[in-house]
């Protein structure tokens, strides 16, 4: 993971919550710690009781930025998402994750310019009702896509 950041005299992005079929991504933002940082935003979100259903991140003028596509957050449910994670640190939190029950909703990688390997992910574990409710999980070939007139909500 990156390395711990300052937070101090830095307002956080502007956050609204979106609708539950929402497919509109963030802006790209940095990991620095400064006022477009990923880990802001994502803490924002967060209160806004909502959770980072896809994550992307790439290399950009050689900094590394993230972006995701946030859903409001389902009643009984349990969700993690990563950013930046190695192999090692990913393979571990899957074991981990898959051992207490939660799902992989997505996984993205790139290799930063001194071929790091940098894995994005979010698990979730929701009740056995909630996971077969439509609303809340989507189709990563349909955000690949990138295409909302085409969008469906499917069960995973």
């Amino acid at each position: 993971m990156m390395g711990s950041v300052a937070f101090a005299e830095v307002k956080p992005p502007v956050a609204k919550r979106p609708a539950s079929d929402n497919v509109t991504w963030t802006p790209w933002l940095t990991d620095d710690g400064g006022p477009k940082d990923y880990h802001r935003h994502w803490q924002a979100m967060v209160k806004l009781r909502c959770y980072p259903a896809y994550v992307e991140g790439r290399i950009s003028k050689g900094q590394e930025q993230y972006r995701a596509i946030y859903r409001p957050w389902p009643p009984n449910s349990y969700w993690m998402s990563y950013h930046g994670m190695d192999n090692q640190f990913f393979a571990k939190q899957q074991r981990v994750m898959t051992g207490l029950g939660y799902r992989r909703l997505c996984y993205q990688a790139f290799t930063t310019t001194s071929g790091i390997p940098r894995i994005q992910a979010t698990w979730m574990k929701t009740s056995k009702e909630l996971a077969r409710d439509p609303r809340y999980l989507g189709s990563d070939e349909k955000i690949k896509k990138h295409d909302p007139k085409k969008w469906v909500m499917a069960q995973r």
